[in-house]
């Protein structure tokens, strides 16, 4: 136990606050912080403001301890993922999240199309993986169940993907991805229909385009000729005013 917590649990047994023995026993498996019953003591009270003070701040560093160390013991879980979570390559997201969190065990797809995972971790590390699963595929997860394990699991130092049965598992990958390929022929069919509507479109297009490039050049050819009679009428004017200046 720290000399500094060892000194606040002194005052406060001065204090007159605890109505049982003030002890902190720790171990790997409990925490028992001022032992089984904690409260005022109505007969003598607090003869001042400070020491109230005093109590509470005892109180609120032995519990953020208390926080601590639970946050900080190694914790053994089985997990269950229902839902579809099986074959959408969720096995690499959930070894890549405990690789990061240097988290022990191992992940593997069930018969009955389930999710199981083992794992060994920090309480924290085992919070933030399973917080992350649930975020990551949250339309495809029904259900997120775990259980604590208290007994000794022997994981891999690494945490690993386990196949339970390969031939299985490539079958079910391959049917899959034999979906998929349908779904891509299906996907192609379509795209071809539209290209051929595009084509169409284009060709209508080009059917326009000429017919207006055609009615250009008649009015180019009608400029031409306006313009020329222009040029005519303007040397004639020309031709008057010369006549009118001689005489």
């Amino acid at each position: 136990m720290p000399a500094f917590s060892a000194m606040l649990l002194a005052q406060s047994r001065n204090l007159g606050d605890i109505s049982t023995p003030v002890t902190l026993l720790y171990s790997e498996n409990a925490v028992i912080i001022f032992g089984s019953r904690s409260r005022f003591c109505p007969e003598r009270g607090f003869s001042s403001a400070w020491e109230l003070k005093i109590w509470i701040r005892a109180k609120l560093i032995l519990l953020k301890t208390y926080y601590f160390i639970m946050q900080t013991r190694i914790k053994r879980y089985n997990i269950l993922l229902r839902g579809n979570v099986q074959h959408i390559g969720y096995r690499g997201v959930i070894e890549g999240t405990a690789r990061k969190l240097n988290i022990k065990g191992y992940v593997f797809n069930d018969v009955d199309g389930s999710v199981k995972i083992a794992c060994e971790g920090l309480q924290k590390s085992i919070d933030v993986f399973i917080n992350g699963l649930s975020e990551f595929a949250r339309s495809d997860i029904d259900s997120i169940e775990k259980k604590e394990v208290h007994d000794e699991l022997y994981l891999p130092s690494v945490f690993s993907r386990v196949a339970t049965d390969d031939y299985y598992e490539f079958s079910q990958k391959f049917d899959i991805g034999i979906d998929f390929l349908d779904g891509i022929k299906i996907d192609t069919g379509e795209m071809k229909k539209s290209l051929t509507n595009i084509n169409t479109t284009l060709e209508a297009f080009v059917i326009r385009q000429d017919k207006h490039n055609q009615r250009m050049d008649e009015h180019n050819q009608w400029m031409k000729e306006y313009n020329q009679r222009m040029d005519e009428r303007n040397q004639h004017l020309e031709d008057i005013l010369v006549k009118l200046a001689e005489k």
